[in-house]
């Protein structure tokens, strides 16, 4: 039976979840993607928050586990990433932290404005991370990255929008009949 390997950095990790999803799932050993960097992006519906993606970050470093599914499972999980609308699936190379050798792989990556993960997301991960003995500085420093991204982005925003000259907040406009409400 042909299986395939993914890269798991986000709820992925958490194997109770990942088992649910796709039953076929074989752990591999943890991994690490080079000149990345785990971030938070997009809301996910489910999670009512951002979700996890990768940036390209060089000298930085993503850890993750590798698992293999079958090819029936890998359809599920592209459903479950909403792939190929939400989630873009790429294949990419990591280092296998055990061997130090090199594994091919897929993994899901999201292109979107960075945002805030909700805590009941960022408690899968760490279920994930506490159970594969990753540093819980990593993902620390990716929950305070994306939020500084965050509200670097949302600055510039509302900025540009405080900065805009909208017709109707002209003073010539507001001062006029046509604003019964003001009336009233």
């Amino acid at each position: 039976m042909n299986r395939i390997k993914i890269f798991a950095f986000g709820s992925n990790l958490d194997y109770p979840q990942m088992r649910r999803r796709c039953p076929s799932t074989r752990v591999i050993g943890p991994a690490g993607l080079k000149h990345h960097r785990l971030a938070f992006v997009g809301r996910s519906r489910s999670w009512g928050g951002a979700v996890a993606t990768i940036t390209d970050a060089p000298g930085k470093f993503t850890a993750g586990m590798v698992y293999s599914i079958t090819v029936r499972d890998l359809q599920v999980l592209d459903a479950c990433e909403g792939h190929p609308r939400y989630y873009i699936r790429e294949y990419a190379k990591v280092q296998m932290l055990k061997t130090n050798k090199t594994s091919p792989v897929w993994l899901y990556r999201l292109d979107q404005d960075f945002a805030p993960p909700t805590p009941e997301y960022v408690a899968a991960i760490r279920r994930g991370y506490e159970k594969w003995g990753f540093d819980r500085k990593w993902l620390r420093n990716a929950i305070r990255f994306s939020r500084r991204r965050f509200e670097a982005e949302l600055r510039m925003r509302l900025e540009a929008i405080d900065q805009m000259e909208l017709s109707w907040f002209d003073d010539d406009y507001a001062n006029t009949d046509t604003l019964k409400f003001q009336k009233e």
